[in-house]
């Protein structure tokens, strides 16, 4: 843990000392509950305080029983004192106090004393006579006797961090005015500002209610500061008024003489080429000659560096003394450098799962943890450098200070300054390798990695931290191998900006034959699981999955080939994360090619829960899968040419023009492994560029609206690529009109259109079909249908022919003209036989002509041959509307036979808001006209479920409604069977109680394209 700093220490105590990093509980489920934790607290004008404390805390268990037996209370004797004015546990009525003299105090086990010398001490108060349910309270006074920065007070109030909190309140008066943050969008707490008799200035913090969360097997949960309710004071005004309290002592020691060695270490940097090597020469030798280690026994030595003589004399130090020094040698070569203060992050150490991020930029509250180096670039642009790292690599911030604030200690420094984000392309993992099948089916493999970034930090680190056999587990696992063999590399440098290392590989089991069949398994990185362990249902807390980064793989196979008609290779975008394999029929073999983005490493909890992130795992599990490539050994007689002679664009273009419903996105996979290859050979080719395009905004059409626009930039860039190059190429432009209208921009898709129709020379098909598509979206619905039949008149071919038929049918159906729509529908099937989504739009017409018996017909018809979710979902609604209508007849046999057609509806579309409703109504009559409690429990069961599956708010409240109606219904039926007598005594448990109408459930969603 790289920190020197005790700011977060001292000034983040929570009220209670039971500040930790930990999982929430609930009341009913937690260890221990904070019954309360009050305080007063008064702030001097010298930035000391006392302050007064009751605490008071409930077992609720036997673990909790055991914790609380010896309380600790964390302080530094320097800065404060603390003294126990009273203490006792209560169990089953009877109070024990607790014997003063019985209390201790010793050294504290912080983990920041494992990397050097602490005056960190704690009071430890021994309770007895505890049992589950015990209560034990105590009374502390606290002096603060120091002011850790003078002048000024700062302090954090932070409830439930680790157990529920139920109450709690503050009262802080103070001669300075009290400036404070309140993080609460739930409304735990009120916050009241004023002033006493005195003329001092009072700040009251209350809770309104108890505080409880719940943390159900969450993998590497993130908690923020704003994940609970808080309050942050200080007396600071501004962050310069902070910063000059100690700018000058810094300044004083950066200008202190530098000692020989690290002059040294300047003459050698000072030869480098450029400002980078300048920098990583001065931070990598600095590394190479000092060990981590700090001494904060003193408040002085916790906050000030210890002058560069020293530092260089005892080679140990800590952040701020690698900074200071660093920062010096800098400005020695000519560099502007300056000391910074930064909030350091590390999300997967349990030490700093809560981000100490401060709450707001303009708020001067000092929650910082680590000094680093401020560099200025000729062009002004700033590099945040953190020299404590055991590697170098100025030209990327490290993952654990981006994307974080940072103060310049300077006293020109007005307000914070954000270290940047890392980019994807600094973290880059590069891999090409060889593989050859031995007679024996083992596979030997010779290639090479290269890594940037975090990456090759993350392997030299290891082999400075470890060994270089540590270090040769990761590349080989970066390079995709389960061998352990030859691995060559530098590792004796520290310079991290780039990690290179020539593998060779032998005797590797990852090619595997069943049935005839050959698989050969080329993973994907291992990092990609992560982004499956994030997924909770209802998550409560943020997720930090893994570092932005590349990986790009290159992999050949001699000897082997693939079938192009069952090997596609596989693509998955979305916001967090994409992945792609290509695979391409070369000389003597085959070649995959791999890339991965990691585009997010920061997931919120919200874009967890939201149904979007469990639609893209589909995705992302279709690529995890084919990892296994199924390859056939090469036939030698067969020349290149040979083996792609089904690869042309004539064969592309039929593709295209072909298929529909769920088929369209296995094409639309086929199309673009097609292209890619014709791309390899002529990758400025534009009808194939066009058709690769399509093929990407039909896997974005079958996607969410979260992360279909993701594939449909894809389509935006490789259209400018064509127009960059001819910017009136006719069918790029009219792509680029359909990729903006699929992504809701029907200004920028009409501006594309009319560049298109004055571009072209001979206005067809494609032209007059997008412009009959632009006006039904505008609901021109006259304009549409006169261009979709310009378009039929020059139709080339029947699959053209009939999608114009399905596009004026749909017009006819958006117009309530039901007739005209199906005989167009037809039309088109005489065109497109049994196409899915034509059959798909018969279910949604029959239904609204309540012709449920022909919508089923259709539907099951459909669902043999071509199975994709709208159907489904259509099918289900005719089922449903069916046994609607048998229930109305209001007699058992009625009910008993909508149960059954409910049921049929519910095999093919298993989450039917609708068929569950018609369902639950049923047994709830039968159970009122039977008397059977086992049908109202039944009714009870359906209606949770609707509860839960329901899709819009006004589902989700009329099945809450419906599920109070089933529970009153249960109840009637309970005192059906029930004595006279019982019924009687009990005549006042259903007074007033309403049924709900057990009408059935109001038309849910739409019928679904």
């Amino acid at each position: 843990m790289k920190t020197s700093l005790y700011t977060l220490l001292i000034f983040g105590l929570v009220l209670s000392s039971h500040f930790a990093f930990a999982e929430w509980g609930e009341a009913d489920k937690a260890d221990v509950v904070i019954n309360h934790a009050n305080a007063v607290v008064t702030v001097k004008a010298d930035g000391t305080a006392v302050m007064e404390e009751q605490r008071m805390f409930t077992s609720k268990n036997e673990a909790g029983r055991n914790k609380l037996a010896l309380e600790t209370i964390p302080f530094v004797p320097e800065i404060m004192s603390v003294q126990v004015l009273k203490a006792s546990s209560i169990t089953e009525g009877e109070e024990i106090p607790v014997d003063i003299k019985t209390i201790q105090v010793r050294a504290a086990s912080d983990p920041v004393s494992k990397q050097g010398i602490s005056g960190l001490k704690e009071l430890v108060i021994p309770f007895t006579n505890l049992q589950m349910g015990s209560t034990i309270s105590y009374k502390l006074l606290t002096k603060y006797k120091k002011a850790t920065f003078p002048g000024s007070f700062s302090m954090s109030f932070v409830y439930g961090l680790k157990e529920p909190e139920l109450s709690g309140e503050v009262l802080i008066r103070s001669v300075k005015k009290l400036n404070f943050v309140l993080s609460d969008p739930q409304k735990y707490l009120s916050v009241e500002e004023g002033q006493d008799d005195k003329g001092q200035y009072t700040l009251k913090i209350k809770m309104l209610r108890a505080f409880t969360k719940n943390i159900k097997d969450e993998n590497i949960p993130i908690l923020t500061h704003s994940s609970f309710p808080s309050v942050h004071v200080t007396t600071l005004e501004n962050w310069n008024q902070f910063v000059n309290i100690f700018a000058d002592k810094y300044e004083k020691i950066l200008s202190d003489e530098l000692p020989p060695s690290f002059q040294a270490i300047v003459t050698k940097a000072s030869t480098k080429n450029d400002i980078y090597e300048k920098i990583d020469t001065v931070t990598s030798e600095l590394a190479s000659v000092m060990t981590y280690s700090g001494n904060w026994t003193s408040l002085d030595k916790m906050f000030f560096p210890r002058g560069h003589k020293e530092i260089a004399k005892s080679k140990i130090g800590d952040c701020k003394d690698f900074a200071t020094s660093t920062t010096a040698m800098l400005r020695k070569i000519g560099i502007k450098a300056n000391v910074a203060l930064v909030v350091r992050r590390s999300p997967h150490d349990p030490m700093n799962r809560i981000q100490a991020i401060p709450s707001q930029p303009q708020f001067a509250f000092p929650g910082f943890n680590h000094l680093i180096v401020r560099v200025e670039m000729p062009d002004k642009s700033i590099l945040w450098v953190d020299p404590t790292n055991t590697t170098s690599n100025s030209k990327a911030p490290g993952i654990d200070i981006a994307e974080s604030q940072a103060l310049n200690v300077s006293k020109d420094t007005k307000d914070l300054e954000f270290v940047p984000a890392t980019k994807i392309d600094d973290h880059v993992v590069t891999v090409e390798k060889s593989l050859k099948v031995t007679p024996d089916d083992k596979v030997e493999s010779t290639g090479k990695i290269t890594t940037t970034g975090l990456y090759a930090s993350e392997i030299l680190n290891t082999a400075f931290m470890k060994n270089e056999k540590a270090a040769n587990e990761i590349v080989l696992a970066l390079y995709g191998s389960v061998a352990k063999d030859s691995v060559k590399a530098n590792y004796k440098t520290r310079i991290a900006s780039q990690f290179q290392a020539d593998i060779n590989t032998h005797s590797e089991e990852i090619l595997k034959r069943e049935d005839d069949k050959a698989f050969l398994m080329v993973p994907f990185p291992r990092v990609l699981t992560l982004y499956g362990v994030a997924y909770a249902p209802k998550r409560v807390t943020d997720f930090y999955g893994t570092p932005k980064g590349k990986f790009v793989s290159k992999v050949f196979v001699e000897g082997y080939d693939f079938n192009e008609n069952e090997e596609y290779g596989c693509w998955a975008a979305s916001p967090w994360y994409e992945i792609e394999r290509k695979i391409f029929k070369v000389e003597k073999g085959v070649e995959i090619r791999d890339q991965v983005l990691l585009k997010k490493d920061f997931i919120t909890a919200a874009e967890i829960n939201d149904k979007d992130y469990a639609y893209s795992l589909g995705d992302f599990e279709s690529c995890v899968n084919s990892q296994a490539v199924r390859l056939f050994e090469l036939d030698p007689t067969k020349t290149l040419a040979d083996r792609l002679k089904d690869y042309t664009v004539d064969n592309l273009n039929k593709l295209a023009n072909s298929g529909s419903g769920p088929e369209i996105y296995r094409i639309s996979r086929t199309m673009k492994t097609i292209a890619d290859q014709l791309l390899e050979k002529d990758p400025t080719n534009a009808e194939v560029i066009v058709l690769k395009t399509r093929a990407a905004r039909w896997v974005a059409m079958r996607m969410s609206k979260v992360y279909g626009p993701t594939y449909l930039e894809y389509a935006h860039k490789w259209i400018d690529e064509i127009l960059a190059r001819d910017s009136n190429n006719e069918s790029a432009l009219i792509q680029k009109s359909y990729n903006y209208s699929f992504g809701n921009l029907p200004t920028q898709a009409t501006q594309f259109f009319t560049r298109a129709f004055y571009a072209s020379k001979e206005k067809g098909y494609e032209l007059y079909r997008l412009g009959g598509y632009l006006s039904e979206e505008k609901k021109d619905y006259k304009l549409a249908s006169q261009s979709y039949l310009k378009a039929l008149s020059m139709a080339k071919n029947d699959y053209q022919r009939g999608l114009i038929w399905r596009s004026l049918a749909n017009i006819s159906s958006t117009q309530d003209d039901h007739k005209t729509a199906e005989d167009y529908y037809n039309r088109a099937l005489t065109y497109l036989k049994d196409d899915p989504y034509i059959m798909n739009d018969l279910i949604i017409l029959a239904n609204h002509r309540k012709d449920y018996d022909k919508a089923i017909e259709i539907g099951e018809k459909l669902l043999k041959t071509s199975d994709f979710g709208a159907a489904r979902t259509n099918l289900g609604n005719a089922y449903a509307a069916k046994a609607e209508l048998v229930a109305k007849g209001g007699k058992e046999a009625d009910y008993e036979k909508a149960k059954e057609i409910a049921m049929k509806g519910l095999k093919w579309d298993s989450k039917n808001f609708e068929c569950h409703g018609v369902l639950a109504q049923a047994f709830e009559s039968i159970a009122l006209m039977k008397k059977e409690i086992a049908l109202a429990d039944r009714a009870v069961e359906i209606r949770t479920k609707m509860v839960n599956i329901a899709d819009h708010p006004l589902e989700v409240q009329m099945a809450k409604v419906w599920l109070q109606g089933a529970k009153s219904i249960q109840l009637i039926v309970q005192k059906m069977n029930r004595s006279p007598a019982s019924n009687a005594a009990e005549s006042t448990s259903l007074t007033g109680v309403t049924i709900p109408s057990l009408a059935p459930p109001p038309p849910g969603p739409a019928n679904k394209k």
